[in-house]
């Protein structure tokens, strides 16, 4: 995506968000990436680098350079207004080509199949080699597929009932008069 202008309008950053940002969120390989270097990078720059990075992908829906932009600057404006913030792995990894993950945590399916389970299991397995935490979903167990030769499950219906047919109360307000 071409480089085009941050909007303008900065954040009011208390001295305590300022503080966890400098310590956890902005580039420091603006400023020579040592591990103490102070970040290269403003509250506004990581802002606008996460905005930019989160937009670009609206180039996959045929979006045009100027409507990504605008994409990127609404998405920055909410960040410096406070009205919303990303997770921190998107605040720490996105727009830095580091080849890290934005997500902190995603959901695999469990199938219905013995092979399905274990192939869940093995999923989740090399996915805990990560820094990220995977979470199993079951809402397939037991949902019949659509290349299943299961019979739906059903109920068992009574005949319906006729007049001569009463309730136990009824029968017992007979009986008790």
């Amino acid at each position: 995506m071409p480089e085009l202008a941050r909007p303008i309008k900065h954040g009011q950053w208390s001295e305590a968000a300022l503080r966890v940002l400098r310590e956890r969120y902005l580039d420091r390989s603006r400023a020579g990436g040592a591990a103490n270097a102070a970040p290269g990078e403003t509250a506004e720059d990581m802002c606008w680098r996460v905005a930019r990075a989160i937009a670009s992908a609206e180039a996959a829906w045929g979006r045009t350079p100027q409507q990504i932009h605008e994409t990127a600057s609404q998405f920055y404006e909410m960040m410096v207004d406070g009205a919303f913030l990303p997770n921190s792995p998107t605040l720490m990894n996105a727009g830095k080509d580091n080849g890290l993950q934005y997500s902190a945590c995603f959901v695999l399916p469990v199938g219905d199949s013995m092979d399905d389970i274990f192939e869940a299991v093995k999923r989740a397995g090399t996915a805990d080699r990560r820094p990220i935490r995977p979470s199993l979903t079951t809402s397939q167990v037991g949902e019949p597929s659509s290349a299943s030769t299961r019979t739906p499950r059903t109920r068992p219906t009574l005949p319906p009932p006729t007049s001569s047919s009463r309730t136990p109360t009824q029968a017992r307000a007979s009986a008790s008069s």
